[in-house]
């Protein structure tokens, strides 16, 4: 769906002001058109991870990944923590 077939809120959030810095400056430099477009991104973004982490649960039934398979998996993945840093 394109951004004008797309209905759209206006809402107001409040940012550390380092974060409102960076995500200008991101905005800046071409990231995103808009601070809103890349905001909009971001909790498109967050919102489909926690879909799928809800959707693992269930099929988990529950269960927590043992300590072993996630760090296989931040190993493949190439990240370093729960946050998802990548790995240099």
């Amino acid at each position: 769906m394109t951004e004008s077939a797309r209905e759209f809120v206006k809402l107001s959030v409040s940012l550390p002001r380092m974060a409102a810095e960076n995500l200008r400056a991101a905005v800046t430099a071409g990231a995103a058109s808009s601070v809103s477009a890349y905001v909009a991104a971001a909790i498109e973004d967050r919102l489909a991870r926690d879909r799928t982490l809800e959707r693992i649960s269930e099929l988990r039934d529950g269960r927590p990944f043992s300590a072993e398979a996630l760090a296989w998996a931040r190993s493949a993945l190439g990240v370093t923590g729960p946050g998802g840093q990548q790995a240099s």
